[in-house]
């Protein structure tokens, strides 16, 4: 017996009520994905943990071996899935350091850090489904770096490491988060007019 963790969000509705699990066999620009590598795995009396909205929802045993079969009708469940993508980033891993405005000199604000809105580039395929092809997110991070003083009697600045690295692991698990995002979503059917 082996567990799973199933992220379904936008389907978790369907998949559930319906006793199934979906997932296409490659990404959308045809790469392997080892997520969707794993449904092929899944074995009967295996366990199953339905992960949305932030939470376990439901728990579930495999009944039978993984098949091949047409994507379901998920009807306007993924009509939703850029706004998704795009609020998940903040929920999940801040991209700024806690403090992005502090009293600078003069009394005057001084800004240390900054993020844009993140953009989506979306492209609809002569099937009508939605291809993401790339999220956008502008932002920077001022980083305080040591002064070289001609005085070699004054003590020198600190050195910025710990700023880069904490800097670094945030770029690196908003990443992270939001490859995990937009990866699970492949095609997804435009919302019936």
């Amino acid at each position: 017996m082996r567990y799973w963790w199933v992220n379904q969000n936008q389907t978790y509705r369907a998949e559930v009520r319906g006793s199934f699990m979906w997932s296409p066999k490659r990404n959308a620009n045809g790469a392997r994905n080892q997520f969707y590598e794993n449904m092929r795995q899944v074995s009967p009396g295996d366990v199953v943990f339905s992960f949305c909205d932030t939470r376990i929802k439901a728990i579930g045993v495999v009944t039978g071996a993984a098949q091949t079969g047409p994507k379901p009708d998920f009807g306007a469940a993924g009509a939703n899935w850029a706004r998704e993508v795009a609020g998940r980033l903040e929920r999940i891993e801040r991209l700024l350091p806690d403090e992005v405005v502090t009293d600078g000199k003069n009394g005057l604000p001084a800004i240390l850090a900054w993020k844009g809105e993140p953009s989506l580039e979306v492209e609809c395929t002569p099937e009508g489904e939605l291809k993401l092809n790339a999220v956008k997110v502008a932002a920077w991070q001022a980083i305080n770096l040591p002064r070289v003083w001609d005085n070699p009697e004054r003590e020198p600045d600190e050195h910025p490491r710990s700023q880069l690295v904490a800097m670094f692991k945030r770029v690196r698990s908003a990443l992270n988060a939001w490859m995990e995002a937009v990866d699970h979503l492949g095609h997804l059917p435009l919302p019936a007019k």
